[in-house]
């Protein structure tokens, strides 16, 4: 009775080890990378860590919750990485909307069974494991970034994309390189193999290759290390043009190692990335000859009444870029992953939705699309189909026509 009158909260009791989990579950939070800051104008970090394996991964957001369907699309990324793919898994959380949201996002993106729980109000405790997987990764990240500015001897901008970057690499770290009580590292337990790139330290010089010019010839760059992609051990490499994967990678001398002016010259956020991916070596295209023209061989007709040139395709980068609209289905699949490898739905946008889009696409694209109506539409007329040219196309070619 007097344990139960003066208790402030549950008790939380720890775990046994020996007990058998009946599933893997994934615990979920945010956090910031000061454990000082406040939640104004500061960008959020997402941390999810692995009951199973104790593998740890971290996300620099923009914002919390959905977050355009970027940081699910990370997890289950993540997820496949460690062998969940088809199988039923928990995500743990407490009871904030923004992580309930982003949870939602996650098993509809996975398409799998996924069993969603959150821990009581104000009652975070019984959340520990991630709470201690959050302080093991903030002191990973700030040993890593007093190392590198003791080495570049500059202070690390806190919003600058090189601490997105670090944000991610610290959690790889553990996961690499710390040794658990079964002798293994949380990646070997992920992967069922070792780690077997080469230590780079963290923003590191390094020269690297990733354009063949010949049969023996590769042009060879200088960049920093920025991490490793683990599902083809390749290097993650910062220029100033962007972030290149190699699969080969040239440490320098060590008072060479470092270099403030290359640093300065990254520009790519992790998040960013996460979005487009590494750049590609400039790609050979080859002409091809076109086949020569029958003039006996009648035209083929098209199916479904002929031909129409397409409206503007409306991209997830362009959603991305310019917001979604409220009340159209396809954005909101678009938000929650659903729909197909895009990230879009199988669907037309609503009216509104595109008017909105196609006015701040412009450019090219828009020109491109007005060049191929005003063609069609030019050859109905030509072939005396005026009354099968479609009102619908041709008020959208007036519509398109730059101001």
């Amino acid at each position: 009775d007097c344990r139960a009158g003066r208790s402030i909260s549950r008790q939380h009791r720890k775990r046994d080890e020996s007990e058998e989990p009946l599933g893997p579950t994934i615990s979920l939070d945010y956090a910031f990378k000061h454990a000082g800051e406040e939640e104004e104008g500061v960008e959020p970090v997402l941390v999810a860590v692995d009951r199973t394996n104790h593998s740890i991964w971290a996300l620099e957001v923009d914002a919390k919750g959905i977050d355009s369907g970027v940081g699910a699309a990370w997890l289950v990324s993540k997820l496949k990485l460690s062998g969940y793919e088809g199988v039923k898994i928990t995500l743990r959380s407490d009871q904030e909307p923004a992580l309930i949201a982003f949870k939602e996002a996650v098993a509809l993106m996975r398409k799998s069974e996924t069993a969603l729980i959150e821990s009581p109000v104000r009652e975070s405790k019984s959340n520990g494991l991630v709470e201690r997987a959050i302080r093991n990764w903030r002191d990973q990240y700030r040993t890593l970034r007093h190392q590198l500015e003791r080495r570049t001897k500059e202070r690390l901008p806190r919003g600058g994309a090189l601490s997105s970057w670090l944000v991610t690499w610290a959690a790889d770290v553990i996961n690499k390189y710390r040794m658990q009580a079964n002798g293994r590292t949380a990646f070997e337990m992920m992967t069922q193999h070792r780690c077997r790139h080469i230590s780079i330290g963290f923003a590191e010089r390094v020269c690297f290759q990733h354009t063949k010019i010949g049969k023996d010839e590769y042009r060879k760059e200088v960049g920093i290390f920025l991490g490793v992609n683990d599902r083809c051990q390749t290097y993650l490499i910062g220029t100033k043009d962007g972030v290149y994967a190699s699969a080969n990678a040239v440490r320098v001398a060590d008072d060479e190692a470092y270099d403030p002016a290359l640093i300065r010259e990254l520009s790519t956020r992790y998040y960013d990335y996460i979005n487009h991916g590494v750049k590609a070596p400039p790609c050979i295209v080859i002409a091809r000859h076109a086949a020569a023209a029958n003039p006996d061989e009648a035209p083929v007709v098209p199916a479904r009444g002929g031909y129409v040139p397409r409206r503007v395709q409306i991209k997830l980068q362009d959603l991305q870029e310019h917001g979604f609209t409220a009340g159209c289905p396809a954005c909101v699949a678009a938000q929650t992953g659903g729909g197909g490898r895009d990230g879009l739905r199988r669907g037309p946008h609503t009216e509104a939705c595109r008017a909105r889009i196609e006015q701040l696409i412009g450019g090219d694209r828009k020109q491109c699309v007005a060049v191929k109506m005003d063609q069609y539409l030019a050859e109905q007329v030509a072939t005396g189909d005026e009354d099968n040219v479609d009102m619908t196309a041709n008020n959208y070619a007036a519509e398109i026509e730059p101001q």
